[in-house]
């Protein structure tokens, strides 16, 4: 029997870290027959709630108090089987609204060490597990004819930079900076944003990406992507993915561990749902 998966998310940023991430487990899940379908606030319908085999909840974010409430109903006060596959940290931030829907659950899912170690810590929840952000590692690769600039660094995220970054590049004036989308104190260049398709190409051109967060965050999958494409790291601990602990300049062995972090997912989403 074909398991019937209803995936909770706003799908808010059609290019969004989180959004093409999910696409990633969505196609790796229909791919191994699962029978999925994405359910939005602007394409809520209670009927899947209760038709469901599991539900996966990636975000409540944009969705209204009533649609909340259903799904509450369904897999909080009901049994319908819930996953909760959280990405960020800002449910911290709603401790009596959100807890309930992690207790509940047969699985909670986070994208690194760091962002399970804090939201247990927090909220005292069990059945965790941290799973690599999903990344189709394919399309990040070093894309051939590109060159390559020495001592050169990119800022792909100037919007989360804090003093910590500002620092690093007053005390490292040897190399050159550009900031995406944004200017940035420091940086000679600003280039627009760029669709994800291109940001190959991007990372391709830089010798390092420079990514100090200010705020906590889950993963970011700029690390996993610039990675892949031959950059050099400088990050935080802010920088959830930075805990996973991964030889960034192994390309092959990373791409591995990535690859198999979807099918990982399911097979995890699978054993709890029975």
């Amino acid at each position: 029997m074909t398991m019937r998966v209803l995936w909770v998310q706003d799908y808010v940023k059609q290019d969004g870290g989180a959004e093409q991430s999910n696409k990633a487990v969505v196609h790796v899940g229909t791919g191994l027959g699962f029978d999925i379908v994405g359910m939005s606030p602007r394409h809520f319908q209670e009927k899947l709630l209760r038709d469901a085999d599991v539900v996966i909840v990636n975000n409540f974010h944009q969705f209204g108090g009533t649609q909340v409430a259903m799904v509450r109903s369904a897999c909080v006060e009901g049994n319908v089987p819930l996953v909760m596959y959280s990405h960020d940290y800002r449910d911290l931030k709603r401790r009596g609204f959100i807890l309930p829907f992690f207790l509940k659950a047969r699985l909670n899912v986070f994208i690194s060490p760091k962002h399970l170690q804090d939201y247990s810590a927090a909220f005292l929840i069990e059945r965790c597990v941290a799973l690599p952000l999903c990344i189709d590692t394919k399309g990040f690769t070093p894309v051939e004819g590109v060159v390559r600039r020495p001592r050169s660094v990119l800022i792909v995220a100037p919007q989360k930079q804090g003093t910590q970054t500002e620092k690093f590049i007053c005390e490292h004036p040897e190399y050159t900076y550009c900031s995406i989308g944004m200017k940035f104190p420091g940086c000679r260049e600003v280039r627009p944003v760029v669709p994800i398709k291109s940001m190959p190409r991007l990372y391709s051109e830089f010798d390092c990406l420079l990514h100090f967060p200010k705020g906590l965050c889950g993963g970011e999958r700029i690390l996993f992507e610039a990675a892949l494409c031959g950059c050099k790291l400088w990050s935080n601990a802010n920088a959830g993915h930075t805990s996973w602990g991964f030889d960034w300049t192994n390309r092959v062995g990373l791409a591995r561990a990535l690859d198999e972090a979807p099918f990982a997912f399911w097979k995890q989403v699978e054993e709890v749902v029975g």
